[in-house]
């Protein structure tokens, strides 16, 4: 890790997908950040999903118009439940 004598506003520990995503928008507030990993930034977590994000499976679970459509995705024929 190489550190410098620059001011760091917050440190982000893990450099997963969260972690990178968190840094990015502090950064982007102007905050000096710093991110560390026990390993090379990447190969956790985020290693499996190639930094693919799949916005086509994903839901607002607080929109309130879930409940209405709630009945349709679970019982689609390419639902996939736990």
């Amino acid at each position: 890790m190489i550190m410098s004598d620059k001011k760091i506003d917050i440190a982000v520990i893990g450099a997963g997908i969260v972690g990178v995503s968190s840094a990015l928008w502090l950064q982007r507030q102007g905050l000096k950040v710093v991110l560390i990993d026990r390993d090379q930034h990447g190969l956790g977590a985020s290693s499996g999903n190639a930094g693919v994000f799949g916005d086509y499976s994903c839901s607002a679970l607080n929109d309130p118009s879930l409940i209405k459509q709630l009945p349709q995705k679970i019982f689609a024929k390419n639902s996939r439940l736990p």
